[in-house]
């Protein structure tokens, strides 16, 4: 590295520092560094866990899709939730092998999982 004097002298430019620079500088700014990464992996983890749990939880109890359904399609919702939820009981049969689910509603279960889903990747 040479002064701005060298590199006139010697007829080049000042490079522009790469993309992979700038952040990396944007981060030192910040007193962050390699060592610090593990801790920003598990903490956008579990954000994004609280985030899933968060919004199927919502959907299991809110079940957005019935009301906007019967609201939207009064006519046709019956048999397009019927239909979806013998389609689903063909899928969740993995969910039987499993204590917490034994017991539940397997359909509005994977239901609100769909409905997370879409809402989680629309935000």
């Amino acid at each position: 590295d040479g002064t701005e004097e060298d590199r006139a002298r010697l007829g080049g430019e000042e490079k522009k520092p790469s993309k992979v620079d700038e952040w990396r500088q944007y981060f030192q700014d910040r007193g962050l560094g390699p060592a610090d990464v593990p801790l920003a992996v598990v903490v956008h983890e579990v954000v994004g866990f609280s985030w899933f749990v968060g919004s199927w939880s919502a959907c299991f109890a809110l079940q957005p899709s019935k009301v906007i359904g019967h609201r939207f399609f009064a006519e046709r919702s019956r048999e397009v939730f019927d239909k979806a939820r013998r389609k689903m009981d063909s899928w969740s049969s993995w969910m039987n092998r499993v204590d917490l689910f034994k017991q539940a509603d397997k359909p509005r279960l994977l239901i609100s999982f769909a409905e997370a889903s879409i809402i989680r990747n629309a935000a």
